[in-house]
């Protein structure tokens, strides 16, 4: 009977063990929070553990005041119109994301993430997932006065028009600037692409004519681009921003007149501290040609040079490997002394330490492919002492005895009679010399020419620096499959010349662009009879050519363009300029116009034969007015098939023959000799304080025999106005009453 009493009591005990094992069970289930965003706004107003999943195209997150939770997004999508940010962070309000699956965060009208002052967004190290964040007009992907920390996981965050991929504040307009405060951005980890939108003042950063923001990047992998700054601000009147970068691999690329890393407008209230990692930094660089930022009026955009890869108020390098070429100011080491960069042979791998002048420079993720890039003193090393000494993860060392005070490019071989194959590999071309292959090679002579052959459709020619000739012998490069990439590029104040031999194509495609000319820069082309031919071709949204503030020239041969699907053959920005004096180019546009810009651009024709579809528009529903554009003519022949729209058009000899001529407020020839043959002359008065707008169309209906022209200022030459044009494309064009 005690027996069976006892066994009676065990099972109550054990039931009674299950019963508070289940609670405790339930209860700890309790503390992690599962909530589905589809079945409303979710709203977090306790400390503690959380998932969210689902879609929605309505409803938000909220942290509230104070409250700090580890959130767990999986797979959850929001595209909302909502007057919030889709993710709202408010102050003193801590959310540490684990990322799971692909979650997708965008909204049409704010930040697509935003924290507020004093609030905190952290991405965890835990984080296996991704994150796509996209805000609206004037907003960023993710945003904020608070804190933004980036510790793992893959992030995409993009701007909407304005705004900053990461970061906060705008400059959209000259003087119309963000009065809100600036926050701070750590990065620690992952994998962070930031993109601004149009007409953004950076990919990365803040803009805030309040406070100065606080960018720190010390690991992980980061891409940053916008037309503005790359990482930083491009704005007149902000405070700019302190960036440290310690470690990591950073890529920062600038668009027209901008800065990779800082700010080119205002670099008063910018720092840069850099001491590890891998940094690649290009101004001026960026493919968003179509930012405000490529074609403002405003005079101090075009003031010199400003498309620095680096532009602050002090630049201090105490380590790091720093694939930069131009600065604002002369950076400098902890000791106040004046740094320059040296490309030095290496070992190739992952460098461990480095030693400069018995001194310890910081070597944090840095990996040599055969060829460092660091900023150094000059000085002399002690006697018996190295200048430097590089050792790799493998045991190997690089030791230099001497580094050159005068040269970019230390130690080399000769590139006299040497032809370089694009098939086999890239080329960066300094003042001195080349680099092909992870091998320095010297230069005897900038009329030596760099021979260039075969084909590609990845390496690219970069000239960084210096007055170069080439030689393009069947060279053939197909960039249809690139995205926002550039084959050739002309760094600011260097000075090219391409001979073409035979034939040369470039195919371009995905935004990407075949040449690009810096400012103040000069691209020219040449070949010895017309046979010799570039045939440059672009697609989907690229260009052939691009310059905001160069000069593209044509000295012989034949270059023939042709842009389809939206895109252009070459775009000259605010203030670039084409001219050509001997030779043949041609081209044709089915959606754009061949030849195209804003504002201060020039075409010059002296001699040749240009022969174009259309020339200063982009398509007959999307018409821009060219403010002082200037055409100018005094030998040769120009035959256009459809439009020519410039501003002022002066005509000291040859030929024009064009169907439509003129564009704008005002638009006038200036001529002495010369002829032009035309169907019509397109101009508007309206804006001039005349009391009447020329009428293309008579009353009843039929084209207006009368001229638009004023001839106030033919001196000379002959002008034939036909009249052949008719009602349907009269009214498809904006300037003069229809």
């Amino acid at each position: 009977m005690k027996v069976e009493k006892i066994r009676i009591i065990q099972k109550m005990l054990f039931i009674v063990v299950i019963c508070f094992l289940s609670s405790s069970k339930s209860v700890f289930a309790a503390q992690t929070n599962s909530y589905d965003i589809s079945k409303g706004n979710i709203t977090i107003g306790k400390s503690g553990d959380y998932t969210i999943s689902g879609k929605t195209d309505k409803n938000i997150i909220t942290i509230k005041k104070g409250v700090s939770a580890n959130i767990t997004l999986r797979d959850v999508e929001i595209s909302t119109t909502d007057p919030k940010a889709s993710i709202l962070i408010e102050e003193r309000g801590t959310g540490n994301f684990i990322l799971n699956g692909n979650n997708k965060i965008t909204n049409e009208w704010q930040d697509g993430i935003h924290v507020k002052s004093e609030g905190k967004f952290i991405v965890s190290s835990n984080s296996t997932g991704s994150l796509e964040a996209a805000g609206g007009i004037s907003s960023a992907g993710i945003g904020g006065s608070g804190a933004i920390t980036i510790k793992g996981g893959t992030i995409k965050a993009k701007g909407g028009q304005y705004g900053y991929g990461i970061g906060s504040g705008y400059a959209y307009q000259l003087h119309q600037e963000y009065d809100g405060e600036a926050g701070n951005i750590t990065i620690t980890g992952g994998n962070v692409t930031a993109i601004g939108g149009k007409d953004a003042a950076g990919g990365m950063g803040f803009s805030s004519k309040k406070s100065k923001g606080t960018i720190a990047i010390t690991g992980g992998t980061v891409y940053s681009t916008s037309g503005g700054s790359g990482i930083g601000a491009h704005d007149f009147e902000g405070k700019g921003n302190k960036i440290t970068i310690s470690g990591g691999n950073i890529t920062a690329i600038a668009g027209a007149y901008g800065a990779g890393i800082g700010s080119s407008l205002n670099p008063n209230g910018t720092s840069v501290i850099i001491s590890g990692g891998t940094i690649k930094a290009d101004g001026g660089m960026g493919t968003a040609v179509y930012d405000s930022w490529s074609y403002s009026n405003d005079i101090r955009l075009r003031q010199g040079k400003q498309e620095y890869d680096i532009a602050a108020n002090s630049i201090t390098i105490t380590g790091g490997q720093i694939f930069a070429d131009s600065c604002s100011v002369q950076p400098q080491n902890s000791q106040g002394q004046k740094l320059f960069l040296m490309l030095i042979p290496t070992e190739k791998g992952k460098v461990t330490k480095i030693t400069a002048y018995q001194k310890s420079y910081g070597s944090k993720d840095i990996n040599s492919q055969g060829i460092l890039s660091l900023w150094l003193p000059r000085l002399e090393s002690k006697e018996g002492k190295p200048c430097l000494d590089v050792t790799f993860s493998s045991g190997k060392h690089t030791t230099m005895d001497y580094l050159s005070t005068l040269d970019v490019l230390q130690d080399y071989s000769g590139s006299k009679d040497m032809v370089f194959n694009l098939s086999s590999g890239s080329l960066d071309v300094y003042a001195n010399g080349l680099i092909y292959k992870n091998k320095i090679y010297r230069r005897n002579s900038n009329y030596e020419p760099i021979k260039v052959t075969g084909s590609t459709s990845n390496n690219q020619i970069i000239v960084h620096s210096g007055k170069h000739r080439f030689e393009f012998e069947n060279v053939t490069v197909d960039y249809t499959k690139q995205t926002d990439k550039m084959f050739f590029v002309v760094n600011g104040e260097s000075n090219v010349i391409i001979n073409s031999k035979k034939q040369n194509t470039i195919k371009v495609g995905g935004n990407s662009v075949g040449f690009y000319v810096g400012t103040n820069a000069k691209l020219s082309f040449t070949g010895n009879t017309n046979e010799d031919k570039f045939t440059i071709e672009s697609y989907d949204d690229s260009y052939g050519f691009t310059t905001s503030n160069g000069s593209i020239q044509q000295f012989g041969g034949t270059i023939s363009m042709t842009a389809k699907q939206n895109s252009i053959g070459m775009f000259l920005g605010n203030a670039g300029a084409f001219s050509l004096y001997n030779g043949i180019i041609n081209g044709t546009g089915n959606t754009q116009n061949v030849i195209y810009g804003l504002n201060y651009m020039k075409v010059n024709v002296h001699g040749g034969i240009m022969n174009m579809d259309n020339i200063g528009y982009r398509d007959e529903g999307n018409e821009e007015v060219t403010d002082v554009s200037n055409f100018t003519i005094s030998n040769g022949e120009v035959n256009i098939n459809n439009r020519m729209i410039f501003n002022t058009f002066e005509v000291t000899g040859g030929t024009i023959n064009a169907h439509l001529l003129g564009s704008g407020t005002g638009s006038k020839i200036i001529m002495y000799q010369g002829k032009i043959v035309m169907d019509q002359f397109i101009t508007d008065y309206s804006n001039l304080g005349y009391d009447t707008v020329f009428e293309y169309i008579t009353p009843d209906g039929s084209v207006s025999k009368e001229s638009a022209l004023d001839t106030s200022n033919i001196y000379g030459g002959e002008i034939i106005e036909t009249h052949n044009v008719t009602i349907e494309e009269l009214k498809k064009i904006s300037f003069g009453r229809c």
